[in-house]
């Protein structure tokens, strides 16, 4: 009884630590000479609790929670998109881009081995990745999450 008491409130506990917004929906565009910019996190079991913060030009964004995605629109113009600050261990990984108006950008921040990635050799060996996605493979991956909100 006492074991079945404490998985349920363990479970509900990891369910708090988990994207909690609405599913997947595609940003509709609404300024003129922008970019959208969609920042996801795929649904894993390993450091599920940890929320990296999202920073954008320096300016903190948000956090991005287990299974979940933040989506901006962004100017048409260079920015400094940097996921992580260093806290639980994860370093930050930054992404710098001249982005093209009326373009969609996918950045997919993973845990998990190289391997798994298929990155090439040139990433140094960590356990956690920012990286560029086709917008086709990240659709794929989207649809499966929800809006990483406070």
């Amino acid at each position: 009884m006492k074991l079945t008491y404490i998985l349920t409130i363990l479970a509900f506990g990891l369910l708090g630590c988990s994207a909690n917004g609405p599913i997947y929906q595609e940003h509709t565009q609404s300024l003129k000479d922008s970019s959208v910019v969609y920042i996801y996190r795929p649904s894993r079991a390993i450091n599920c609790c940890v929320a990296p913060a999202v920073y954008i030009n320096g300016e903190n964004s948000g956090s991005l929670k287990n299974g979940g995605y933040l989506v901006y629109e962004l100017p048409a113009m260079k920015h400094e998109i940097t996921v992580g600050d260093g806290s639980n261990g994860f370093e930050p990984l930054t992404y710098n881009k001249s982005l093209k108006k009326n373009e969609s950008y996918y950045l997919k921040w993973v845990i998990g081995s190289i391997e798994e990635l298929n990155l090439p050799a040139l990433y140094a060996p960590r356990n956690y990745y920012l990286v560029e996605v086709k917008a086709d493979d990240a659709q794929i991956d989207l649809k499966k999450l929800k809006l990483s909100r406070p």
